[in-house]
């Protein structure tokens, strides 16, 4: 059985880069786990894509932007 080609040289990117993409493996892991509390995000309760999308960027931002302890 063939693989199919793009699943092929996504794997062959991803080999070739992953000294360079694995250091920010845990940033953006972190990144989700801090949306994840806001729960509105995490449990999608806006069914309208733009407002979903709307409250992504507003917890993203507040996130981001508030001072570290």
């Amino acid at each position: 059985m063939a693989t199919p080609e793009h699943l092929t040289d996504y794997a062959t990117v991803l080999a070739a880069n992953w000294d360079l993409l694995y250091p920010h493996r845990t940033t953006v892991e972190r990144g989700f786990n801090r949306l994840e509390h806001w729960h509105g995000v995490a449990n999608r309760y806006d069914k309208d894509t733009i407002t979903y999308f709307g409250g992504v960027l507003l917890a993203s931002t507040i996130t981001t932007h508030r001072p570290r302890k």
